[in-house]
């Protein structure tokens, strides 16, 4: 059962619970209601009995959805309980004013249908459009079924006027069709079969809609993914648009060794809990995960919005995976398990930002000459004993006070310029 049933399913229970409770309250005002003054003896003891038994079995039913099993055929026949019962009445009122021998235009003027909206109401509650159109069905049926047995009883009862209508023994078939059939019973119930679909399938989109943020959320932060939640379609086709942006890239110093005296699948076990600590604090400072290449981790900040803060954040957020580290250690030391280190590297400059690839399987990630610099970087972070190396781009756009140590101008393989390369204490 996937998580949008469930959610309906809760949605459901919930409905017919409350639907049933004050549906016990109506036909305790009905039960209570006939034993008044007016009623005769014949309408106290059936239309009673009638009352009582339908709240039986609504008791019944809510014992029975407890264990939120069996909802629909408990709903199913709550529904149908609801239309047959009031049905059931119109007929009890008919031999209590005295059957055949009155006129039987008495079924087609009942106030029935007030009383049968609000049924159809409480059963709209489940968001369920079965429950309410069922009701309507059965209430329909018995309102037509009413008409002809009232005309095969006095003949053509038909009259044009409104005041014979209401006043004689006559019945205008138009407005009864309308007034007491079309509007509250076929129109009332496909209405409100119509609303809890289009309930039902709001529901079922927002937790797509929500699944697809969750989705999102495991790469980006909260923020970004909310806006690319709410991008329009250019923004996921093919291409990208230059932007400055920083790069970060962060690899576990010696894990292939370290992998070697680990089963595959304590390799998984501590990767899995590594990232999820660093790409914690990413998320924290508005960086997005681009990708994992193996145990490293490569980052942007500034994608797929810039912001005046990219470079700070980025630096900040090393700063903090250093803290994470140390505390990551601390729990492999206590369960007497290898330490980790790691270098982190991070440029600034221009990049493509976009979806790279093609129709059929696009990459949102980031390319250009800041990343292949950053990815250099980081491979000097072992040979001058550094966990976090930035370089003069980067430093530049930093505003606060960071403790930096020059390294100089330093050749980095496959580039023809050196780049003045900065080491965070």
């Amino acid at each position: 059962m996937t998580k949008t049933d469930e959610l309906l399913l809760e949605r459901e229970y919930e409905g017919l619970r409350i639907s049933f409770l004050l549906k016990i309250f109506f036909f305790l005002t009905m039960l209570g209601g006939s034993f008044s003054p007016e009623a005769n003896h014949f309408e106290r003891m059936y239309a009673s009995l009638t009352f009582f038994f339908v709240i039986t079995m609504i008791c019944l039913f809510l014992f029975l959805i407890r264990q939120k099993k069996l909802l629909t055929l408990v709903g199913t026949l709550s529904a149908l309980l609801d239309g047959l019962s009031l049905t059931i009445l119109v007929i009890i009122w008919y031999l209590a004013v005295g059957g055949t021998s009155v006129t039987p235009a008495f079924l087609l003027k009942s106030s029935i249908y007030t009383f049968s909206v609000g049924l159809m109401i409480l059963n709209s509650f489940a968001l369920k459009p079965i429950y309410p159109a069922i009701v309507g069905i059965v209430f329909t049926i018995g309102q037509i079924g009413f008409f002809v047995f009232a005309v095969s009883i006095a003949g053509d009862m038909n009259t044009k006027t409104f005041n014979e209508h209401v006043l004689s023994d006559k019945v205008s078939y138009f407005l009864y069709f309308v007034v007491h059939v079309a509007i509250p019973f076929f129109f009332g119930s496909m209405a409100l079969t119509f609303l809890t679909w289009i309930a039902r399938t709001t529901v079922r989109k927002a937790v797509s809609l929500e699944k697809d943020k969750a989705q999102m959320q495991r790469y980006f932060s909260p923020g970004i993914a909310d806006k690319i939640t709410a991008a329009d379609d250019n923004f996921f086709q093919p291409g990208g648009t230059r932007s400055k942006v920083a790069v970060m890239f962060c690899d576990i110093r010696g894990f292939t060794k370290l992998s070697e005296s680990l089963s595959p699948e304590e390799v998984v076990e501590l990767l899995s809990r590594y990232h999820s600590r660093m790409v914690e604090v990413l998320f924290k400072f508005n960086g997005t995960l681009d990708k994992y290449i193996g145990d490293a981790i490569m980052a942007t900040f500034g994608t797929p919005t810039t912001t005046s803060l990219d470079a700070e954040n980025a630096l900040s957020a090393a700063l903090n995976m250093r803290t994470a580290l140390k505390e990551f250690n601390a729990e492999q030391n206590k369960a007497g398990k290898a330490e980790l280190t790691h270098g982190i590297a991070i440029n600034y400059g221009e990049v493509i930002v976009g979806n790279i690839g093609t129709r059929e399987r696009l990459e949102y990630t980031v390319i250009g000459d800041t990343v292949n610099v950053a990815s250099r970087m980081e491979s000097l972070c072992k040979e001058y004993g550094a966990d976090i190396l930035i370089s003069e781009s980067l430093r530049a756009n930093i505003m606060s006070e960071y403790n930096f140590v020059s390294l100089g101008e330093i050749h980095l393989r496959g580039k023809d310029n050196p780049v003045n390369i900065y080491q965070v204490l």
